[in-house]
C-alpha cells in the first residue's frame, strides 16, 4: 500500500512538473580556472565577492577572475585544509573557514589566515549573529563564542540541553535568536550580552510543530524547514508558513542538499539529482532547471538577481532570468553521423527550425524550443537524395504566394520546397542557367524573384503551373569590380525601395542597384578605409532607413548625403566590438542591432554607440558563427545565428533590465613588478584613507574589481588620476599603471559600466607618493634653518674679509706705491747705464788706437791700459744692472756651455787679491782638479764675483776669506765663507731684497767697493733661481757667514752664443764667430791700402764725437759720408748708393730700426749691407734690429777690429754676389748636386708634372710621357740620358712609389687604395718595388713615419 502511494505521488510530480521558464545557464569549471569542480559550499561576503569551497581549495570569484587559497607549507598563511565544508563572515572583516583540517581565522584586509583552531572538526555547525560575533556549535552539544579582544574561544552554556548522538544544528535569525535542531527538536535561545563579556542564552522554548524537523536552512531572514512527512515551511519572525509537500521531490530526487529562496520562488537542490523550483505564481508548481548532476549548494544573489548552484563534479552554475535568453542547439545533439557548419536559417510557419548546413544538407526540426532531446522523430535530414541539387546550402527564402520555401546552395540549380507536397523540387527554366554558389535569394513580387550566383545577379521570373513552378525569363546581370576573384561572391541582397536594392560583395565593397533600369553604383573604402572593409559579408537596412554593412574589419554605417555621396562611418574592436568580423546583422525590436562574429554575439546600440558582448561566460552554446547564418522570427522577435558545430537563438523577454552598477574595489597593490596586499599600504590621515607609497615604489600598478557576476556587462574602466592627468583612460584590463610618479598627494578615480560618462558611479583612492628623505618637510625646515644659518655665516664671512681686503689694499697700496719708486730708481740706473755706453765707446776706442799705435811709449801704454781696464770694468757694471733688469722682467736667456770652473775663480781671485793684501786678509780658493760643468758662463762668472765682493764687504780687517768648489750630488757647489759679524737669523729672509739694498747705499760703499755691489746679492739670487739651483746661507752673529750656492748641470744649447755676448760689447776675445763671419784681427791692413777703387761707407749717428770717431777709424781704408740722423741718412743714401751702412738706433726724427726697415723694403738700397751700432745689448734688441734687416748688430762699447772686420766681410760678400749675378753660372741651377740649364730644369719640371697628372692611370707609359711632352721616343731616352737620369720607365715607377709614400704618410686611405690610386695593378708588385726602393713594406714605412710624429 505504501509502494502504491509512492508511485502515484511519482506519476502526480511526473505529470505536474514543467520546465522553467525564460532563463539563461553558464557554467564555471575547472576549465575555467576553479580549482575543484566539486563545489560543497557558496558565500557571498558584504561587498559581494563569491567565495567557493571545493573539494581542493577555495575560490574567490569577482565575475571576471578567480584567485584560489590553498594549504601552502611555505606560506604562513594559508588555509589548514583543502576541503571546504563552511564559512560565514564575521565582525571586522573575518572569514570563518571550516575545512577538514580544521577551523580557520581568515583577515580580508591582510589577505591570510591569522589563525588556526584544529580542535573544531569539520562536522562543526558556525554561525555569526546581528552584531558580527562568531559562534560555533561542535555535534558533542558544546557552544563557543570567539572573544575578539582576547582573541581567544570561551564556552557557553546551553540551558537545558542534553544532545544525542544524532545530529545536531546551529542557526542564529536576525533578531538574534539561536535555533539548535538535535534529533528532529528544534530548540530556541536568546543572545544575552547584558551582565558579562561573554554572551549568555536564555531559554525561550521549543519549536511549535508535530513532526520531527529532518531539514534546517536558513536564506536571509527566512528560516526554511522540512519535517519527517516532507511537508516544507518558512518561519519568519511572526508566523509559520506551510508551502508544500515535496516528498515526491524527496523521492525523485534523493536527499535535499540545499534550499534558498529565490523572489518568492523556492529553489532545492538534491545532492545525486539536480535542481527544481517551486513557481510560486503557479501555486508553487514544480519546474525543472536542467542541472543534470548533484548538488552541494545553493546560493541566491538578490543584487543581480543570480542563483548559485555549487555541483558535485560540474562546478559551479549561474542561473540568471535576464532581458534575453540564450538557447541553443549543438550538432552533436542531434543524430547524425556528419556534421558540417551551419549557413542557413529558416523558421516557417509551422515552428519548424531548417538548418542548411556546408556538406550536409538540410536539417529540420520539430518544435525545437520544447525538445530537450534530438531524434529521428523530430528531427529530418533532407539532402540529394531528397531532391536537392547539392549538400551545401546558404540560403533559405518563404515564398509569398507559392506555398514553398526556395532553397539557394552550391547548385547548378535552384530547389524549392513545396508544402503541400512535402517534397523538394528543382526550378525549370526554358534556357540551361547555371545557379552557382547562391548565397542570397530575395523575393520582391509574386513573381519575381532575385538570386545571387557567384559575382552575378539574376532576375527570375517564375510562374505556377499546377504543382511546379517554371522560370518564364532569366535576366543576368553583371557588375564590373576591380576583384574579379572566384572568390569575391554576392553574399547578402536587401532591397531599400521598390527601385533600389544593395548587394554585399565579398571583396569589391557594396553595389547599390537599381532594379528599374539596371544602373548601379558600387560604394568601397578603397580611399579611407583598409582592404577587410571591402569584404562585405552582410548587409540591413534599419527602421531608419541606416544602411549598415558587415565586414571583415567591423561594422560601417552609410549615410548618403546631398551631394549623393556617402558619408562612412567604422566601429570595429578599438571601439569595443568583441571581434572584428561580422557575419551576421538583425534588427531587434528597440532599433538595436544583434551581430554575428567569430567569437561572439554583440548587442550594438547605435545612438549609443555601445556594445554588450556575449560568449561563453553569457551561456551561449556557440561563439563561432558563419556567413549567411542568420535570421529573424518575426512572429516571436527570435534572433538565430548559426555556427560552425551548432545555433544558438536569443529571445527577449519582458523585464526590466538590472541597472545595478556594483561598486568598485581597490584589491591588489604591484610595486616594482612584485605583487603586494594593498591594504598593507593603506593608512588613515584626517578621516581620509592614503596609499602610501616611498619615493622609491612610484613605479605601481593599482588593480580595481567589481563584483559584476552579469557577464554580458561588458567590464569596461575608466580612470585617471587627478592632480596629474585629468583625461579619462579607458581599459578593460581592471588595472592603473603609473610610472615614475613624482612625489605629492593624488585622486585616483575610477568608473565602470557600459557607459563610461560623467556623472556615472565612481570609486576613489587617494595616493600620497612619499619624497625622499632630502625632499621631506623636515628635510626642507632643515634646509631653511641651514640656508639662513649659511646666509649669516657668509654674511659675516663677507664682512670679515671685506675688512681684511680693505687693509690688505691698503697694505698692497703702499706696497704697490713703494715699489714703484724702487722700479722708478731702478729704471733710472739702468737708463742712466745705457746713456754710460756711449762715453765709454768714446774712452774704450781711443784707448784701443793708443795701444794699437806703434808710436807710443811704454809710459803712455801704461796708463792707456789702466783707463782701457777701468772702462771695461766700468762696463761689467753697467751690463751687470741691465742683466738684473733683465732678469726682473723675464727677458734674460741662459747660454749654456762647458764652463772651465777653475779659471772662473782663479780669474775672480787674482781680481781681488790686491783688496786681500791691502786690508790683511786670509784669501783663499780650494777647488779640485779641472772641474767642467754645463752653465751659464756670464751667470756663473757673476754669482761668485758678487759673493767673494760681498764678502771683502764684511770682513774685517785681518780676517778670513775662503771659497770651496766642489760636486756634490750632480750638483755643482759653490761656498763663501768669510769671517766678521755675520747675519742674524731675522734678517736673513732680506739679505737678497733687492729694495733693502736700495735703502742702504750709502752704508755700503766701504773698504773701497761701489754701491752697487750691494744690489750683487739679489742678482746673485736671481741668477741661481733662473739657472734653476738654490742658495743658502749659514752665519753665527759675530762669527761668520757663509753663501752655499747649488747648481745643477744642463744640456748644452744647440748653438754655441756665449761668446756674442762678449764679443758684442767689444770688450773680449779678439777672435769671434760671429753671424757667420770669422773675426780675424791679423788681417793685413796694407792689402786694402793698395785697391785703386775704395768703397764707400754711410755713418749715421746723432753723437758728433762717435761719427768723429767711427770715421777717424775707418777713413784709412773706405770713403765717409756722414748724416746725422735717420732723414739725413735716407737722403744721402739716395744720392751716393753706399757700399755700407752703419747707423745708431736712438735718433731724433726717424730712428735708427724705422730707417732700416725702409732701406730693406726698397727695391733699389735693399742689397746695401747694414751694420746697427747701439748701447741697446738687449737680445730682444738685437733679434728686433735683425729682423729690421740689418746685416750685423754691434753694441756699444765695442771693438775696434771687430767692427772692422764685419764691415770688410759684408762688404767682399755683397761684392762677390754682384759678380755672380752678372757672370754665366747664374744662368744654372743647382739641382740633385750638379748644376742645370735652366731650360733642362723645365724639362725635368714638366716630366714630373705630366707623370703626377697621369699617376692614376696603370697603363702610362713612356710613349704616352713621350706624346705628352710632344718629342719622339727616343728623343725622351737620349734626353734622360744626357741629364744622367733612369731611364723613363724607372723614372715613371718612382714617381709612383714616392707618390705611394706621400699618400701612406699623409692620408689614412688602405694600402689597397694607396696602390691603386698611384697606378699599380697587382699588390705583389707593388709590395715589390716599394719594399726595393725604401727597404721595407708599406706597412712598415707608415708606422715608422706616423711615430716620428
Amino acid at each position: 500500500m505504501k509502494l502504491f502511494r509512492l508511485i502515484v505521488l511519482f506519476a502526480v510530480f511526473s505529470l505536474c512538473a514543467t520546465h522553467a521558464g525564460a532563463y539563461n545557464i553558464r557554467q564555471i569549471s575547472s576549465r575555467d580556472g576553479l580549482s575543484n569542480s566539486a563545489v560543497y559550499m557558496l558565500f557571498q561576503d558584504k561587498e559581494r565577492f563569491l567565495w567557493i569551497g571545493t573539494y581542493d581549495g577555495l575560490n574567490k570569484y569577482d565575475g571576471a577572475d578567480l584567485q584560489i587559497y590553498k594549504p601552502d607549507l611555505k606560506d604562513e598563511g594559508s588555509l589548514s585544509g583543502n576541503v571546504i565544508r563552511g564559512i560565514v563572515e564575521s565582525k571586522d572583516d573575518y572569514l570563518w573557514i571550516m575545512t577538514k583540517g580544521g577551523l580557520n581565522k581568515y583577515s580580508k584586509s591582510k589577505d591570510k589566515v591569522e589563525a588556526y583552531f584544529h580542535d573544531f572538526q569539520e562536522d562543526c555547525s558556525i554561525a555569526c549573529d546581528g552584531q558580527g560575533d562568531f559562534f560555533i556549535l561542535t555535534q558533542t552539544g558544546l557552544l563557543f563564542f570567539y572573544d575578539f579582544n582576547a582573541q581567544e574561544f570561551m564556552e557557553i552554556t546551553i540551558p537545558d540541553f542534553k544532545p544525542t548522538s544524532s545530529w545536531i544544528n546551529l542557526k542564529i535569525d536576525q533578531n538574534d535568536i539561536v535555533w539548535i535542531t538535535n534529533n528532529g527538536v528544534v530548540r530556541k535561545y536568546k543572545i544575552n550580552r547584558t551582565d558579562t563579556v561573554t554572551p549568555q542564552l536564555e531559554w525561550v522554548g521549543f519549536f511549535d510543530h508535530e513532526q520531527a524537523i529532518t531539514h534546517i536552512f536558513q536564506d536571509q531572514d527566512m528560516l526554511i524547514l522540512i519535517d519527517s512527512k516532507g511537508d516544507l515551511f518558512i518561519v519568519n519572525t511572526h508566523e509559520k508558513i506551510f508551502i508544500k509537500n515535496i516528498m515526491p521531490i524527496i523521492i525523485e530526487y534523493g536527499d535535499i542538499n540545499s534550499i534558498v529562496l529565490d523572489n518568492k520562488d523556492i529553489v532545492i537542490g538534491s545532492r545525486t539529482s539536480g535542481v527544481v523550483k517551486l513557481n510560486h505564481k503557479k501555486a508553487y508548481e514544480i519546474e525543472r532547471i536542467a542541472i543534470n548532476c548533484g548538488v552541494f549548494s545553493l546560493l541566491k544573489d538578490d543584487v543581480q538577481d543570480i542563483l548559485w548552484i555549487g555541483t558535485d563534479g560540474q562546478g559551479v552554475f549561474a542561473y540568471t532570468q535576464d532581458g534575453f535568453v540564450f538557447k541553443g542547439i549543438n550538432l552533436d545533439e542531434l543524430p547524425l553521423n556528419t556534421q558540417r557548419p551551419i549557413r542557413a536559417i529558416f523558421v516557417d510557419h509551422l515552428g519548424q527550425l531548417w538548418l542548411g548546413t556546408k556538406g550536409n544538407g538540410i536539417i529540420k526540426i520539430q518544435d525545437y524550443q520544447n525538445n530537450h532531446e534530438y531524434n529521428w522523430q523530430n528531427v529530418e535530414h533532407l539532402s540529394t537524395e531528397e531532391g536537392l541539387s547539392n549538400n551545401a546550402v546558404f540560403t533559405f527564402e518563404m515564398s509569398r504566394r507559392n506555398n514553398v520555401l526556395w532553397i539557394g546552395s552550391s547548385g547548378p540549380n535552384l530547389n524549392y520546397y513545396s508544402y503541400e507536397k512535402n517534397k523538394i523540387y528543382t526550378l525549370k527554366t526554358k534556357k540551361s542557367v547555371a545557379f552557382i554558389e547562391v548565397h542570397s535569394i530575395l523575393e520582391t513580387s509574386d513573381t519575381v524573384l532575385w538570386v545571387s550566383s557567384m559575382s552575378s545577379l539574376f532576375k527570375v521570373k517564375t510562374h505556377k503551373i499546377g504543382n511546379s513552378i517554371e522560370a518564364t525569363s532569366v535576366q543576368e546581370y553583371n557588375f564590373d569590380v576591380v576583384n574579379k576573384d572566384v572568390f569575391n561572391k554576392i553574399y547578402a541582397i536587401q532591397q531599400e525601395n521598390d527601385s533600389i536594392m544593395w548587394l554585399a560583395m565579398r571583396g569589391n565593397g557594396a553595389i547599390r542597384f537599381n532594379n528599374i533600369n539596371g544602373s548601379y553604383r558600387l560604394i568601397t573604402f578603397d580611399k579611407n578605409g583598409i582592404a577587410p572593409m571591402n569584404d562585405i559579408l552582410s548587409i540591413h537596412i534599419d527602421s531608419y532607413q541606416n544602411i549598415w554593412l558587415g565586414s571583415s574589419y567591423g561594422i560601417s554605417n552609410l549615410k548618403e548625403l546631398e551631394n549623393r555621396k556617402f558619408q562612412k562611418l567604422n566601429y570595429n574592436e578599438n571601439d569595443g566590438l568583441l571581434n572584428n568580423t561580422i557575419h551576421g546583422i538583425l534588427e531587434g525590436d528597440n532599433g538595436k542591432l544583434w551581430l554575428s562574429s567569430n567569437t561572439g554575439i554583440v548587442l550594438f546600440d547605435p545612438k549609443k554607440k555601445t556594445f554588450r558582448n556575449f560568449n561563453q561566460k553569457s551561456g551561449l552554446k556557440v561563439i563561432e558563427f558563419s556567413d549567411n547564418a542568420y535570421f529573424k522570427n518575426e512572429e516571436d522577435s527570435t534572433y538565430f545565428f548559426g555556427g560552425i558545430d551548432g545555433i544558438v537563438w536569443v529571445k527577449q523577454e519582458d523585464r526590466e533590465s538590472n541597472k545595478f552598477i556594483p561598486p568598485i574595489y581597490f584589491t591588489k597593490l604591484r610595486i616594482q613588478n612584485e605583487e603586494t596586499n594593498i591594504n598593507n599600504y593603506l593608512i588613515d590621515k584626517k578621516n581620509k584613507r592614503y596609499l602610501r607609497l616611498k619615493h622609491n615604489q612610484n613605479f605601481f600598478t593599482v588593480s580595481f574589481s567589481v563584483n559584476d557576476f552579469i557577464p554580458d556587462n561588458n567590464r569596461n574602466f575608466a580612470y585617471k588620476l587627478e592632480d596629474f592627468n585629468d583625461v579619462w583612460i579607458n581599459t578593460n584590463s581592471g588595472q592603473a599603471q603609473f610610472t615614475k610618479l613624482p612625489p605629492g598627494r593624488y585622486v585616483l578615480r575610477v568608473k565602470y559600466g557600459d557607459e563610461l560618462v560623467e556623472g556615472s558611479q565612481t570609486a576613489s583612492l587617494n595616493i600620497e607618493i612619499l619624497p625622499p628623505w632630502f625632499l621631506s618637510i623636515y628635510a626642507k625646515v632643515f634646509y631653511s634653518i641651514l640656508i639662513i644659518s649659511i646666509t649669516v655665516l657668509i654674511y659675516l664671512y663677507l664682512n670679515k674679509k671685506y675688512e681684511k681686503k680693505r687693509i690688505m689694499l691698503a697694505q698692497e697700496f703702499e706696497q704697490k706705491h713703494k715699489e714703484e719708486m724702487y722700479e722708478n730708481k731702478l729704471r733710472f740706473f739702468t737708463n742712466v747705464t745705457h746713456e754710460f755706453c756711449t762715453p765709454l765707446t768714446l774712452i774704450h776706442t781711443p784707448s784701443e788706437r793708443i795701444l794699437s799705435y806703434e808710436g807710443s811709449d811704454s809710459y803712455i801704454k801704461k796708463y792707456a791700459q789702466t783707463i782701457r781696464s777701468n772702462t771695461e770694468r766700468l762696463n761689467n757694471l753697467i751690463q751687470e744692472i741691465i742683466d738684473f733688469r733683465r732678469m726682473e722682467t723675464g727677458n734674460k736667456i741662459c747660454k749654456i756651455e762647458r764652463c772651465n770652473v777653475n779659471e772662473i775663480c782663479s780669474k775672480i781671485t787674482e781680481a781681488f787679491a790686491d783688496m786681500a793684501e791691502e786690508n790683511n786678509i786670509d784669501f783663499s780658493l780650494n777647488i779640485g782638479d779641472v772641474v767642467m760643468w754645463n752653465s751659464d758662463y756670464n751667470c756663473l762668472s757673476t754669482i761668485l764675483n758678487n759673493l767673494v765682493s760681498n764678502a771683502f764687504k764684511y770682513t774685517p780687517r785681518n780676517g778670513t776669506i775662503e771659497i770651496n768648489v766642489s760636486i756634490q750630488e750632480d750638483q755643482l757647489v759653490l761656498e763663501v765663507y768669510n769671517s766678521g759679524k755675520g747675519i742674524r737669523e731675522e734678517d736673513i729672509p732680506h739679505v737678497f731684497n733687492r729694495y733693502a739694498v736700495l735703502d742702504n747705499v750709502k752704508q755700503n760703499s766701504i773698504k773701497g767697493l761701489s754701491s752697487r755691489n750691494g744690489l750683487g746679492l739679489a742678482i746673485c739670487k736671481s741668477m741661481v733661481e733662473l739657472l734653476q739651483g738654490k742658495i743658502e746661507i749659514e752665519s753665527q752673529v759675530d762669527k761668520y757667514a757663509k753663501f752655499i750656492v747649488m747648481l745643477p748641470e744642463h744640456e748644452l744649447s744647440l748653438v754655441k752664443t756665449i761668446h756674442l755676448d762678449k764679443n758684442a760689447s767689444g770688450l773680449s776675445d779678439d777672435n769671434a764667430d760671429i753671424g757667420g763671419y770669422v773675426v780675424d784681427n791679423k788681417v793685413e791692413k796694407e792689402s786694402l791700402h793698395g785697391l785703386e777703387n775704395r768703397q764707400t761707407v754711410l755713418i749715421i749717428d746723432d753723437n758728433e764725437e762717435i761719427l768723429w770717431m767711427l770715421k777717424e777709424i775707418l777713413s784709412e781704408e773706405y770713403n765717409i759720408i756722414t748724416a746725422r740722423d735717420g732723414s739725413e741718412g735716407l737722403e744721402q743714401l739716395t744720392k751716393n748708393l753706399p757700399d755700407l751702412v752703419i747707423t745708431d738706433i736712438m735718433m731724433d726724427n726717424v730712428d735708427g730700426i724705422s730707417m732700416t726697415k725702409q732701406i730693406k723694403t726698397n727695391p733699389y738700397t735693399m742689397h746695401v749691407p747694414l751694420i746697427i751700432i747701439s748701447a741697446k745689448s738687449a737680445i730682444d734688441d738685437k733679434i728686433e734690429g735683425i729682423e729690421s734687416g740689418a746685416d750685423a748688430y754691434i753694441s756699444k762699447p765695442f771693438s775696434i777690429e771687430y767692427l772692422k772686420t764685419v764691415a770688410r766681410k759684408l762688404i767682399e760678400k755683397h761684392r762677390k754676389l754682384r759678380e755672380y749675378y752678372k757672370s754665366v753660372a747664374s744662368s744654372f741651377d743647382y739641382v740633385n748636386g750638379q748644376l742645370l740649364p735652366k731650360e733642362d730644369r723645365d724639362f725635368i719640371q714638366a716630366v714630373i708634372q705630366s707623370i703626377e697628372q697621369n699617376i692614376c692611370d696603370e697603363e702610362f707609359s713612356p710613349e704616352d710621357l713621350a706624346e705628352e711632352l710632344c718629342v719622339s721616343l727616343r728623343s725622351l731616352y737620349r734626353r734622360f740620358k744626357d741629364l744622367d737620369l733612369l731611364p723613363p720607365k724607372e723614372f715613371i715607377k718612382k714617381q709612383r712609389i714616392e707618390y705611394s709614400a706621400k699618400l701612406l704618410v699623409s692620408t689614412k686611405l688602405t694600402v689597397q687604395e694607396i696602390m691603386y690610386n698611384a697606378g699599380f695593378t697587382t699588390r705583389s708588385h707593388f709590395y715589390k718595388e716599394f719594399t726595393k726602393f725604401y727597404n721595407m713594406s708599406p706597412k712598415e714605412y707608415r708606422e715608422q713615419e706616423n711615430s716620428v710624429f
